[in-house]
């Protein structure tokens, strides 16, 4: 569990722009662009 959790993290890493569906409000720790 702890490894799929590392791998969301890397993928966050590589996607600072939240994928569509998922408004930035609900996603604090994302970097606010906007």
């Amino acid at each position: 569990a702890a490894e799929e959790e590392t791998r969301a993290a890397a993928h966050r890493s590589d996607h600072p722009q939240p994928a569509a569906g998922h408004p930035p409000t609900q996603h604090p720790g994302s970097r606010r662009t906007r």
